[in-house]
């Protein structure tokens, strides 16, 4: 059968409109969505399963004092979280590497050195055994995305 897929964010408008249709995503965006979604997302903020998310955000404008233990309870919360809620990956390994980054804000006109961490997905899909990555980069405390 046949999977359909749709790019977010979805416009409901489009849904209840007889004339226009949802955008349609690849499966690879579709899982790539999906993963940014995992990782954006905090432990108990959604209401369907407490378990969907990671544990980045309890780290947000933390003094991290042990980086190697940050990245190891990052990393495997991460790989835990997609294996549990994205069947379409399998293999899931996740690496993370953290920098300080000077960053310019343009509208202030001011600089700031922000910690930027750059989460990378390497992974099979289960259906093909294709290989799938995804990276994302961000910047916390308080947490922003290039």
């Amino acid at each position: 059968m046949e999977q359909h897929y749709y790019k977010l964010p979805i416009f409901f408008e489009n849904l209840i409109s007889k004339n226009k249709e949802l955008e349609p995503s690849s499966k690879g965006e579709s899982i790539a969505a999906h993963v940014y979604l995992i990782i954006t997302s905090k432990f108990g903020e959604s209401r369907f399963d407490e378990t969907y998310g990671c544990e980045i955000w309890d780290f947000d404008f933390v003094n991290i004092s042990n980086s190697s233990n940050w990245k190891t309870r990052i990393v495997q919360s991460v790989e835990n979280s997609i294996a549990k809620h994205e069947k379409r990956l399998m293999n899931v390994k996740v690496s993370l590497e953290i920098k300080e980054e000077d960053v310019n804000n343009t509208a202030t006109n001011i600089r700031s050195v922000k910690k930027a961490v750059r989460i990378s997905v390497a992974a099979s899909l289960s259906d093909t055994n294709e290989p799938f990555t995804f990276v994302q980069k961000m910047f916390l405390s308080p947490l922003s995305f290039e």
